[in-house]
């Protein structure tokens, strides 16, 4: 699976498909350029020829319609000495024009070799290298033909367009105006789809959804795309969603996510194997949270988040009625290019957060220990954001670079500015000096001076901040109430203890 991945990684380029004034669908646009030498005597019946391929291992599965031209035929006036050629590529090259003039599309053979575990493509072939194959490609691009009479020429701009972006476009349009636009609900068009997808076969052979209208099968990244494809054309929202930890999922395996106009989110599953009509499966998500039952802590364990575009994020305390108590490997490392989160708040039920769980994400700056949790697995917030972190006296195992560095998948490198809050004695504050980082006792919160205790000073500073004349308190001493934000709550509640201690007094 690997191997074909890199394989087409290394030797397909990114279709585009382009639109406009005078083009048919999936003609790429005119390069600008001067098509006649110094006014020629003599004329040409086109300077601009488009013309449609497929590739070879398609052209039993795609016809291409005659108003769609595969070849055109040159006739000049004024001249009778012509000859023709192919600018930059002679008679080899990915168009050929006859001495008659007649233009064709001409696949070009390509060599393909292993090298340091990869696959790579030549146009010709590499003498010590371990041939993997042969294959035949058609080059879609713009061309040169250069029609020559004597001194003077005419240049013939010669286009060739992948008619394949075509038929795939046409059967997108047909089912979403057949089949998903006569439908009212979101949750009907989206069962539609994944109906429509469970009609082709699984095909590992083939990994995207245009292969997979062509071929006739595709593996589960086919199926996911071709979700999110129709899913977007029908006016939804959707997404690619790791599916790999998922009970019965292979290691590589996806599914899309869908998110409807009125909010409602679903996952979509059409199969992991089989021959069409395929099992299909559409949820609707009550949470944007993966998990599945911890039967050591007795709790729901969030494996993954499956959202897309967020920045900040708030665990759930509870999920299905039963409290979420872990975090797992690797948690917020998974469908990494969907959000980038910059906080995410943890509940004070959470007891574990697993190994590389915040690992990888440069955009956070703000994660939240519970008091209650007791491990940090390793790397759990390496290579991220953050500069500074807080850790409760209640976690007593802390894994191997758990915090504080950078570049862990290489050599690990200390972040020198990094601050570690915790009090000493602790598995944290242990953890801070055998490994050289700043540590220092967390503060009290509604200590806003930072002076070891609270006192009618604190409430002076708060009172200036709340009427407009002061910075922000540090939210570690302003938030009273650990809910991630500093306001008259909090206020209010410092009054309280400045009362409270009082009395006692």
């Amino acid at each position: 699976m690997k191997l074909r991945r890199k394989l087409i990684c290394a030797a397909s380029a990114a279709l585009m498909l382009f639109s406009g004034a005078g083009l048919l669908p999936g003609e790429m646009p005119s390069v600008s350029r001067p098509i006649v030498a110094e006014a020629a005597s003599f004329t040409v019946n086109s300077t601009d020829v488009r013309l449609y391929a497929v590739q070879p291992d398609q052209k039993d599965y795609i016809t291409i319609p005659s108003k769609y031209k595969k070849k055109f035929q040159l006739s000049v006036s004024g001249a009778s000495d012509v000859s023709y050629s192919v600018l930059y590529y002679g008679d080899n090259g990915p168009v050929k024009v006859s001495s008659s003039g007649l233009i064709t599309v001409s696949p070009q053979t390509q060599y393909q070799y292993r090298k340091d575990g990869y696959i790579w493509t030549y146009s010709t072939p590499q003498p010590g290298l371990e041939l993997y194959r042969k294959i035949s490609k058609v080059i879609f691009g713009t061309f040169t033909v250069r029609v020559s009479s004597g001194s003077e020429y005419v240049d013939v701009s010669v286009q060739v367009n992948d008619y394949s972006s075509v038929f795939v476009d046409n059967k997108l349009k047909t089912f979403v105006k057949e089949t998903l636009s006569p439908l009212n609900d979101d949750k009907q068009k989206i069962t539609e789809i994944a109906k429509y997808i469970a009609g082709y076969d699984y095909d590992y052979h083939y990994y995207t959804y245009r292969d997979m209208l062509i071929f006739g099968g595709g593996d589960c990244w086919a199926s996911t795309g071709l979700a999110c494809e129709l899913a977007r054309r029908a006016g939804m929202e959707a997404w690619e969603r790791a599916g790999n930890m998922d009970l019965g999922a292979g290691s590589g395996h996806k599914n899309a996510m869908v998110k409807t106009a009125d909010g409602r989110y679903f996952e979509v599953e059409a199969g992991y194997s089989g021959t069409a009509p395929r099992s299909y499966r559409v949820t609707e998500r009550t949470s944007l949270f993966s998990y599945h039952y911890n039967t050591a802590l007795e709790g729901k364990h969030i494996y993954q988040y499956d959202g897309f575009g967020d920045t900040v994020l708030d665990v759930p305390a509870e999920l299905d009625g039963e409290p979420v108590v872990s975090i797992g490997s690797n948690c917020f490392n998974r469908n990494s290019s969907n959000y980038s989160p910059v906080s995410i708040h943890l509940p004070d039920t959470v007891k574990e957060i697993g190994s590389g769980a915040f690992f990888g994400r440069e955009s956070l700056t703000e994660v939240n220990i519970p008091e209650g949790c007791t491990k940090l697995g390793e790397y759990a917030f390496g290579n991220n954001g953050m500069t500074s972190i807080t850790v409760p006296s209640s976690v007593t195992e802390i894994g191997a670079y758990a915090f504080g560095f950078d570049k862990i998948s290489d050599q690990p490198q200390k972040i020198e500015s990094f601050t570690v809050y915790c009090e000493p004695g602790s598995a944290a504050w242990e953890y801070a000096g055998e490994n050289g980082l700043a540590r220092i006792a967390p503060p009290t919160p509604g200590d806003i001076d930072r002076n070891g205790s609270i006192d009618s000073i604190d409430l002076e500073l708060f009172t200036v901040y709340i009427t407009g004349g002061s910075d922000t308190p540090d939210i570690a001493v302003g938030d009273l109430n650990d809910d991630r934000s500093i306001d008259l709550r909090d206020y209010a509640l410092l009054k309280r203890k400045l009362r409270d201690a009082k009395k006692e007094i």
